[in-house]
């Protein structure tokens, strides 16, 4: 009897629009939102699937109502997933591709993404969870250039090898951008000495709306130790960060090196490089002695046809006669 009851509670929860169906799940954030679009822009957001009790495998079923940019939206799980027992926060990345020939304007529309278990206990009422996400574009001829530095990162370094600098960016704009240059000074273990100063300008681009690493190597040569690495990051003239990491530099790995790290080594291979010269010339060698022997025996077959071609003349200038 309590068990009808409860039932019966829940449909006329259900029937008087009570919000019984998103208990437990949401999405973070709820909105896609970008007014910088362009014709032909590529725009990626993340939105986490966000379960306060994870506790059962969840079939995922996502419906569209957005007819003017239906066709520019994709989902790198697809219209239908799983979400896995355990996980709280489920990410899924929304694609927006821009068509060339889009209209200057604003779009909008919802997505809902509706859950239910996968396995259904005998006896028990299904509650389907789910969420809303709501799209927010809009589409202009303004180009608009800038991005973020979400941090930097120094790895140790191998004896001999380049530096390497990440750094970390976010393009906030709707055009492809990178710094200008960046500027690495390094100092000895006490930060009192310096021992390498350079810049790189040859730096990779970022797309837009794109978040990445880009590299940039220093060619500065420094022995086994631990440095101090004054990096500074700049877009024209302006200063976008700077920091002061320490790094170390470490002893070179690997079986080329272990190989090649004594001069021994260097002997061997140099042997080893004259020997295969050497045979190479003498197939070389070879292959010009026989073609001369052949060209010679070509030339002598010629003399000896012209001869008998001399004969021939002379014998039919005897037979006339």
């Amino acid at each position: 009897m309590k068990k009808i009851g409860f039932i019966s509670v829940v449909v006329l929860m259900v029937l008087f629009n009570v919000n019984i169906a998103f208990a437990g799940f949401g999405v973070s954030p709820p909105k896609v939102l970008n007014h910088q679009l362009l014709p032909g822009s590529h725009f990626e957001q993340i939105i986490y699937l966000v379960q306060s009790k994870p506790e059962k495998e969840l079939s995922a079923k996502v419906e569209l109502d957005a007819p003017e940019i239906k066709s520019w939206i994709s989902i790198d799980r697809g219209m239908e997933f799983i979400i896995p027992a355990g996980v709280q926060q489920f990410p899924i990345k929304i694609s927006i591709d821009v068509p060339m020939d889009a209209e200057f304007k604003n779009y909008g529309g919802e997505m809902w993404i509706k859950t239910t278990p996968k396995e259904k206990g005998e006896g028990m009422v299904t509650v389907a969870y789910g969420g809303i996400i709501s799209f927010d574009l809009r589409v202009s001829t303004e180009e608009v250039f800038g991005f973020v530095v979400r941090g930097l990162d120094i790895d140790n370094v191998e004896e001999g090898r380049s530096i390497k600098i990440g750094i970390n960016l976010q393009n906030v704009g709707n055009i492809e951008d990178r710094p200008t240059k960046v500027h690495l000074d390094v100092f000895d273990q006490y930060h009192d000495k310096i021992l390498y100063s350079g810049e790189n300008t040859n730096l990779g681009y970022i797309k837009p709306f794109e978040t990445k690493t880009i590299i940039s190597k220093f060619s500065a040569k420094l022995g086994i130790g631990y440095y101090w690495a004054d990096i500074k990051v700049y877009k024209d003239d302006k200063t976008l960060i700077e920091d002061k990491r320490v790094f170390y530099v470490v002893e070179r790995t690997g079986i080329v090196h272990k190989v090649f790290s004594h001069w021994y080594s260097w002997l061997v291979l140099g042997v080893l490089i004259l020997i295969g010269a050497g045979l190479k010339f003498r197939k070389r060698l070879k292959v010009f002695i026989k073609n001369r022997k052949n060209k010679r025996m070509e030339s002598k077959e010629i003399k000896l046809e012209q001869k008998l071609e001399k004969l021939k003349n002379i014998n039919k200038l005897i037979k006339r006669e």
